[in-house]
């Protein structure tokens, strides 16, 4: 497919070293608020073991030697996992109650399993009550926490873009909706303000997607969802028209997930694959972002994490517009990432916890995980630094500003509840059958079943 790439050129070299700097504007400006540094303690050494996961040590580096610096007792190691291990070594350690573990990762819709299962500490203890009320954004701290009390700090949040191709709107004839573009002055508000809904999403993907090499097939596509078949992306849906999946208590399915309003939601995900389809088959979430970098996608729901990898793709032209929401409902965007913890069995809870108010609450630790993780953050004065820092005001970081907006107002959590795994699974499962062609209105009853039965067990 032609595009004119001349004058794209010098704006993607542009936009991929905003991007990787866009992180450390922050570290000029100045540490707000925050506890003032104690003096270090003439304490006894103590070596804390923290098990996460594989990607993390390096990240970790700098905030560890920023807390050492002011506690030079405290030892930290760590002991990492892939993604899927991480979770198979977490409940082998905490069912055998073992107590050379003090920190472990935990991803945030498993706060209430972990909890229920006497797994964790309370952490409110380790936080003033000014840090508990007002540090993270109000998704981030109510999802940290079990039976009123802070079970696991937020290291980080996220948020969900509408990513548009610009190049595959203008060959169409079609207007993008307002979006954040390397050649525009579009503002957060006026995204905000235009955003679209999922009605007219549907409609201009089927005038974009299209059959270009005459096989009979479309191979460029109106619309795709990154993580396609996902619970953390799709539960957004049923949000949106303002109908849980749980009951709230966390024990029941039966009566939210085969509501009408649900079956809705699954009828309009079934109908983006099925029929006049505008979204592929067949993908999975590690093919979907080369399905948007390359030209095949024209309309792309995703993470924020996804504009690097787009702002170095060749020859894309793009704009980040805000995450759409049905007609008759209201904005719902997915949100949720890792929080940390103190295991219920550890040794050392106090040396714990004061890393875990240091991450995640104190300015100078919060900063340096941000600076090196480069993650989006759940702490309102980062949140309030990239509202106003004028690196935030370069596509493609100034998306942050948007995530920003939404993790303030729009923000739904996963549903919280002891069995999220066995939910999350036969959920995924569900939602790949309606994607294939199963019709909602027998898939999900099914699932309510299967859910429910795998809940009894912890009423």
């Amino acid at each position: 497919m032609e595009r004119s790439r001349t004058r794209q050129t010098a704006a993607v070299r542009a936009n991929r070293r905003r991007l990787l700097q866009a992180s450390a504007a922050l570290a000029g400006t100045a540490l707000l608020g925050g506890r003032p540094r104690p003096a270090a303690a003439r304490q006894e050494p103590v070596t804390l073991k923290m098990i996460s996961l594989s990607d993390w040590p390096p990240h970790w580096a700098p905030v560890v030697d920023a807390f050492r610096a002011r506690h030079p007792n405290i030892t930290i190691e760590h002991e990492v996992y892939p993604f899927r291990q991480l979770f198979e070594i977490i409940e082998v350690r905490m069912q055998g109650q073992s107590e050379d573990v003090d920190l472990m990762a935990v991803d945030v819709p498993l706060v209430a399993s972990y909890s229920l299962r006497g797994y964790l500490n309370p952490l409110d203890e380790y936080f003033s009550a000014e840090e508990l009320t007002s540090t993270w954004v109000p998704a981030s701290n109510e999802a940290g926490r079990h039976d009123g009390q802070l079970m696991a700090a937020p290291l980080n949040t996220s948020a969900q873009y509408m990513y548009v191709n610009l190049g595959l709107f203008r060959e169409a004839g079609i207007a993008p909706p307002p979006a954040l573009t390397a050649d525009n002055e579009t503002t957060v508000d006026e995204v905000v303000a235009g955003r679209w809904t999922w009605e007219q999403v549907v409609e201009a993907a089927k005038a974009m997607t299209a059959d270009t090499n005459g096989d009979g097939a479309p191979d460029v596509w109106g619309f795709s969802f990154d993580q396609v078949s996902r619970p953390y992306q799709i539960l957004a849906l049923p949000e949106s028209l303002e109908q849980p999946s749980i009951s709230e208590d966390g024990l029941t399915t039966a009566g939210y997930l085969d509501s009408p309003k649900w079956i809705q939601a699954a009828t309009f995900y079934h109908d983006l694959f099925n029929g006049q389809p505008v979204s592929p088959k067949g993908v999975t979430p590690t093919d979907t972002p080369d399905l948007f970098a390359t030209g095949k996608a024209a309309i792309w729901v995703g993470g924020e994490w996804n504009a690097r990898r787009f702002s170095e793709a060749e020859g894309l032209e793009f704009g980040i517009a805000a995450h759409p929401y049905f007609a008759d409902g209201r904005v719902a965007t997915p949100t949720g990432s890792w929080h940390i913890g103190i295991p219920a069995f550890s040794q050392h809870p106090a040396e714990a916890g004061q890393f875990i108010q240091f991450v995640t609450a104190d300015p100078e630790g919060s900063r340096l995980w941000f600076e090196h993780h480069v993650q989006f953050p759940a702490t309102v004065p980062l949140l309030e630094e990239i509202e106003a820092a004028e690196t935030y005001g370069q596509f493609p970081a100034s998306g942050w500003r948007l995530a920003a907006a939404e993790a303030r107002s729009t923000a739904a959590p996963r549903p919280k509840t002891p069995g999220y795994l066995e939910f999350e699974d036969i959920l995924a499962t569900t939602l790949e059958d309606i994607r294939n062609g199963a019709q909602p209105a027998e898939a999900l009853p099914g699932a309510v079943r299967r859910i429910d039965r795998a809940l009894a067990k912890y009423k």
